[in-house]
């Protein structure tokens, strides 16, 4: 009797992926709509909050901020008031490729944002806030890639430089975008036809990187919407990942499982709240000569959704007690924030 091949798991990651504009979209992108009509298409419930180093760590670890970790872009630096941005040697549990390499299975990780260079049973090019982005681990597979692409790093996302030039140069930004993301995909596909695996996942960056610049032109709903070419630019791409998709497809057998990801979708901003006039107001935060007094005051937001307490033992100057006092604080800021009408 033929014995049966063993599962294998393709995990294709496109950071910002939008279900909203797969599902408007689908019956032009008829390999994501497979998914819909074969197996599961769908929104998840994403970990508050829903920023890409919480997200993608949240995937690779199963589990919650709490317990991994990593709760924004940026922490603060310990004993001090200062700021510093994370990286996956923040993380504090183990991730799903070395899970799997302990219970001896091959893995495959491209371009993962929170990924470093971990020694797994396979490879491992970081991504996204990795100090070591792109560079493949171990050498033999950077030897290989050198050999064939002659470069020794994968461009996985976009240089500062075109992020910084793309309300100036919009026309270069799409097409910095779409070479790295079809050299990306040509180096992945090449690394999963030649490597042996039983987990395979690549992350594209394009489509979080393009919607940020540009979904006022996709979202009709957007407060500045307006018609432009740069419309039909992103649903190019979105075509661009649908046959990446099919690409990737094509290149495994049927004892392959294939699962589509993405960290966050987008939606319009209509309104912001500036977080720290609203603790001023509440008298959480103090203000000294126009500019915040950050040892006076008991909580402060530093932008990205998070609110630190100044806490004693903790902060150079805290004047909250651990314990009790702690915990009052805190919930009466949640009690604050949960009384926003906009």
């Amino acid at each position: 009797m033929k014995r049966k091949s063993a599962l294998k798991m393709l995990v294709l990651g496109f950071d910002g992926a939008s279900p909203k504009l797969i599902n408007e979209w689908v019956n032009q992108l008829p390999v994501l709509g497979s998914f819909k009509k074969q197996g599961v298409l769908g929104q998840t419930i994403p970990p508050v909050p829903a920023q890409t180093p919480v997200a993608w760590t949240t995937f690779m670890t199963g589990k919650n901020p709490g317990n991994h970790g990593i709760f924004s872009f940026a922490m603060r630096k310990k004993a001090t008031y200062e700021r510093k941005i994370i990286g996956p040697e923040m993380l504090k549990s183990k991730t799903l490729w070395q899970i799997l390499s302990e219970a001896k299975k091959k893995v495959a990780t491209i371009n993962i944002p929170m990924t470093d260079t971990q020694e797994v049973r396979g490879f491992v090019i970081p991504g996204f806030l990795s100090r070591r982005e792109g560079i493949p681990h171990p050498n033999n597979v950077k030897e290989k890639i050198r050999r064939k692409f002659k470069t020794d790093k994968v461009r996985g996302d976009l240089e500062t430089e075109t992020l910084d030039r793309v309300e100036t140069e919009p026309d270069l930004f799409f097409e910095k975008v779409n070479e790295i993301t079809d050299e990306m995909a040509e180096i992945s596909l090449y690394l999963l036809r030649e490597e042996k695996w039983d987990f395979f996942m690549p992350v594209f960056m394009g489509l979080d990187r393009i919607q940020h610049f540009f979904w006022k032109y996709i979202d009709p709903t957007h407060p500045k919407h307006e018609e432009s070419k740069y419309r039909k630019f992103v649903k190019d791409f979105y075509a661009k990942v649908n046959k990446i998709t099919g690409d990737f497809i094509k290149s495994v057998d049927e004892n392959t499982i294939v699962i589509l990801v993405s960290d966050h979708g987008f939606c319009p901003v209509h309104t912001e709240v500036i977080v720290n006039n609203y603790l001023e107001e509440r008298g959480f935060l103090t203000i000294k000569s126009e500019k915040i007094d950050i040892e006076k005051s008991k909580a402060i937001s530093y932008g990205y959704g998070d609110i630190w307490l100044n806490v004693k033992g903790r902060e150079p100057k805290g004047i909250i007690s651990p314990g009790e006092e702690y915990e009052t604080t805190r919930n009466q800021i949640i009690e604050c924030l949960k009384k926003i009408t906009i």
